[in-house]
Protein backbone atom coordinates (compact mmCIF):
# COMPACT_ATOMS: atom_id res chain seq x y z
CA UNK A 1 0.00 0.00 0.00
CA UNK A 2 2.40 2.71 0.72
CA UNK A 3 4.14 2.57 -2.80
CA UNK A 4 0.66 2.74 -3.99
CA UNK A 5 0.13 6.04 -2.19
CA UNK A 6 3.71 7.45 -3.32
CA UNK A 7 1.95 6.92 -6.94
CA UNK A 8 -0.74 8.60 -6.41
CA UNK A 9 0.10 12.31 -4.82
CA UNK A 10 2.91 12.88 -7.74
CA UNK A 11 0.07 11.62 -10.14
CA UNK A 12 -2.61 13.67 -8.74
CA UNK A 13 0.57 16.88 -8.72
CA UNK A 14 1.42 15.91 -12.28
CA UNK A 15 -2.88 16.30 -13.61
CA UNK A 16 -3.27 19.48 -11.66
CA UNK A 17 -0.64 20.97 -13.21
CA UNK A 18 -1.53 19.93 -16.26
CA UNK A 19 -5.04 21.32 -16.36
CA UNK A 20 -3.12 24.86 -15.11
CA UNK A 21 -1.48 24.10 -18.91
CA UNK A 22 -4.64 23.73 -20.42
CA UNK A 23 -6.65 26.44 -18.73
CA UNK A 24 -4.35 29.40 -19.25
CA UNK A 25 -5.51 32.44 -21.54
CA UNK A 26 -4.74 32.11 -24.97
CA UNK A 27 -1.83 34.71 -26.09
CA UNK A 28 -3.04 37.78 -27.87
CA UNK A 29 -1.79 40.51 -29.58
CA UNK A 30 -2.45 43.69 -31.76
CA UNK A 31 -3.33 42.84 -35.89
CA UNK A 32 -1.22 45.10 -37.35
CA UNK A 33 -0.45 45.43 -41.59
CA UNK A 34 2.96 46.94 -42.89
CA UNK A 35 2.66 48.15 -46.64
CA UNK A 36 5.82 49.18 -47.98
CA UNK A 37 7.13 50.53 -51.55
CA UNK A 38 10.10 51.20 -52.84
CA UNK A 39 12.29 54.39 -53.26
CA UNK A 40 15.45 54.47 -56.07
CA UNK A 41 17.99 56.28 -52.98
CA UNK A 42 17.90 56.94 -49.34
CA UNK A 43 17.61 60.63 -49.81
CA UNK A 44 13.95 59.66 -52.15
CA UNK A 45 11.69 61.34 -50.30
CA UNK A 46 8.42 59.47 -48.77
CA UNK A 47 5.03 60.53 -49.57
CA UNK A 48 2.57 61.85 -47.16
CA UNK A 49 -0.45 60.71 -45.62
CA UNK A 50 -3.72 62.13 -46.66
CA UNK A 51 -6.05 63.47 -43.91
CA UNK A 52 -8.45 60.72 -43.96
CA UNK A 53 -5.63 57.65 -44.11
CA UNK A 54 -3.89 60.16 -40.49
CA UNK A 55 -7.56 60.10 -38.96
CA UNK A 56 -7.73 55.99 -40.08
CA UNK A 57 -4.70 55.55 -37.74
CA UNK A 58 -1.86 55.03 -40.88
CA UNK A 59 1.12 56.09 -39.54
CA UNK A 60 3.35 58.31 -41.07
CA UNK A 61 5.40 57.30 -44.15
CA UNK A 62 8.75 56.57 -43.45
CA UNK A 63 12.11 55.62 -44.99
CA UNK A 64 13.26 52.24 -44.15
CA UNK A 65 15.81 49.08 -45.94
CA UNK A 66 14.15 46.07 -46.23
CA UNK A 67 15.39 42.56 -47.91
CA UNK A 68 12.00 42.31 -50.19
CA UNK A 69 13.07 44.88 -53.53
CA UNK A 70 15.63 43.88 -55.96
CA UNK A 71 14.86 40.87 -56.32
CA UNK A 72 15.47 39.67 -52.60
CA UNK A 73 18.64 41.74 -52.38
CA UNK A 74 17.48 44.65 -50.14
CA UNK A 75 16.63 47.73 -51.11
CA UNK A 76 15.47 51.14 -49.62
CA UNK A 77 11.73 51.69 -49.01
CA UNK A 78 9.14 53.85 -48.03
CA UNK A 79 6.65 52.21 -45.16
CA UNK A 80 3.82 52.45 -42.65
CA UNK A 81 1.21 50.54 -40.56
CA UNK A 82 -1.96 50.46 -39.31
CA UNK A 83 -3.58 48.50 -36.21
CA UNK A 84 -6.27 47.25 -38.08
CA UNK A 85 -7.49 44.95 -35.03
CA UNK A 86 -6.95 45.49 -31.52
CA UNK A 87 -7.46 42.08 -29.81
CA UNK A 88 -6.14 43.30 -25.84
CA UNK A 89 -8.52 46.15 -25.22
CA UNK A 90 -10.44 48.93 -26.50
CA UNK A 91 -9.60 52.18 -28.09
CA UNK A 92 -8.79 54.72 -24.86
CA UNK A 93 -9.38 58.60 -25.63
CA UNK A 94 -6.46 60.44 -23.97
CA UNK A 95 -7.36 64.16 -24.10
CA UNK A 96 -4.47 66.25 -23.52
CA UNK A 97 -5.15 70.21 -23.44
CA UNK A 98 -3.33 72.69 -25.57
CA UNK A 99 -3.85 76.32 -24.27
CA UNK A 100 -2.63 79.18 -26.85
CA UNK A 101 -0.99 81.80 -24.84
CA UNK A 102 -1.78 84.44 -27.03
CA UNK A 103 -5.57 84.28 -28.08
CA UNK A 104 -6.18 81.91 -24.61
CA UNK A 105 -8.21 79.17 -26.62
CA UNK A 106 -8.05 76.21 -25.28
CA UNK A 107 -7.70 73.43 -27.87
CA UNK A 108 -7.92 69.28 -26.48
CA UNK A 109 -5.78 66.33 -28.68
CA UNK A 110 -6.32 62.81 -28.61
CA UNK A 111 -3.54 60.58 -28.14
CA UNK A 112 -5.51 57.87 -27.09
CA UNK A 113 -2.92 54.63 -26.96
CA UNK A 114 -0.69 56.27 -28.45
CA UNK A 115 2.42 59.12 -27.24
CA UNK A 116 2.40 60.76 -30.62
CA UNK A 117 0.14 62.29 -32.77
CA UNK A 118 0.82 62.73 -36.77
CA UNK A 119 0.89 65.90 -38.36
CA UNK A 120 -2.69 66.97 -39.35
CA UNK A 121 -4.76 65.10 -36.86
CA UNK A 122 -7.90 66.96 -35.80
CA UNK A 123 -8.43 69.23 -32.70
CA UNK A 124 -11.15 68.91 -30.68
CA UNK A 125 -13.24 71.80 -28.73
CA UNK A 126 -13.94 69.74 -25.63
CA UNK A 127 -12.50 67.62 -22.52
CA UNK A 128 -14.32 64.42 -24.07
CA UNK A 129 -12.80 64.95 -27.41
CA UNK A 130 -16.11 64.65 -28.68
CA UNK A 131 -16.79 68.13 -31.16
CA UNK A 132 -14.24 68.55 -33.75
CA UNK A 133 -12.45 71.75 -34.44
CA UNK A 134 -10.91 72.63 -37.61
CA UNK A 135 -7.49 73.04 -36.09
CA UNK A 136 -5.17 70.46 -37.25
CA UNK A 137 -1.88 69.45 -34.95
CA UNK A 138 1.74 69.45 -35.97
CA UNK A 139 3.54 66.22 -35.55
CA UNK A 140 3.43 66.38 -31.98
CA UNK A 141 4.38 64.19 -28.49
CA UNK A 142 2.73 63.87 -25.26
CA UNK A 143 5.45 64.45 -22.64
CA UNK A 144 5.00 66.09 -19.26
CA UNK A 145 6.06 69.74 -19.31
CA UNK A 146 8.71 69.22 -16.99
CA UNK A 147 10.77 66.71 -19.29
CA UNK A 148 13.74 67.80 -20.35
CA UNK A 149 14.31 68.74 -24.81
CA UNK A 150 16.49 65.99 -25.22
CA UNK A 151 14.34 63.73 -23.47
CA UNK A 152 11.37 64.80 -25.81
CA UNK A 153 14.21 64.85 -29.19
CA UNK A 154 14.02 61.14 -28.35
CA UNK A 155 10.54 60.69 -28.35
CA UNK A 156 10.14 62.61 -31.88
CA UNK A 157 12.81 60.62 -33.02
CA UNK A 158 11.29 57.33 -32.11
CA UNK A 159 7.81 58.58 -33.70
CA UNK A 160 9.00 60.00 -36.80
CA UNK A 161 12.40 59.65 -37.59
CA UNK A 162 15.47 61.89 -37.51
CA UNK A 163 15.70 65.36 -38.69
CA UNK A 164 13.06 67.30 -36.27
CA UNK A 165 13.43 70.21 -34.29
CA UNK A 166 11.15 70.20 -30.63
CA UNK A 167 9.32 73.07 -29.67
CA UNK A 168 7.05 73.49 -26.76
CA UNK A 169 6.02 72.76 -24.29
CA UNK A 170 2.39 73.94 -24.85
CA UNK A 171 0.61 72.28 -21.60
CA UNK A 172 2.08 68.69 -22.14
CA UNK A 173 2.03 68.96 -25.72
CA UNK A 174 5.38 69.25 -27.90
CA UNK A 175 5.66 69.96 -31.50
CA UNK A 176 7.90 67.68 -33.68
CA UNK A 177 8.95 70.28 -36.44
CA UNK A 178 10.72 69.96 -39.53
CA UNK A 179 13.49 73.21 -38.92
CA UNK A 180 13.28 76.09 -41.31
CA UNK A 181 16.13 76.35 -44.02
Amino acid sequence: MPISRMLVVPSIVVLLSGFGFLSSAPASADQVWHQSVGRMSPEAACSSNSLDETSSGWSPWHGSWELWPNKGTGGFTCSRSIVWAKETSPRVVTCVANSDPISSITLWWDFGNSYFLPGGTRAYLDAACVVLSEDESASSVNAPASSSPTDVAALCLSAFGPGLTVLGPWGDIWACEVPAG
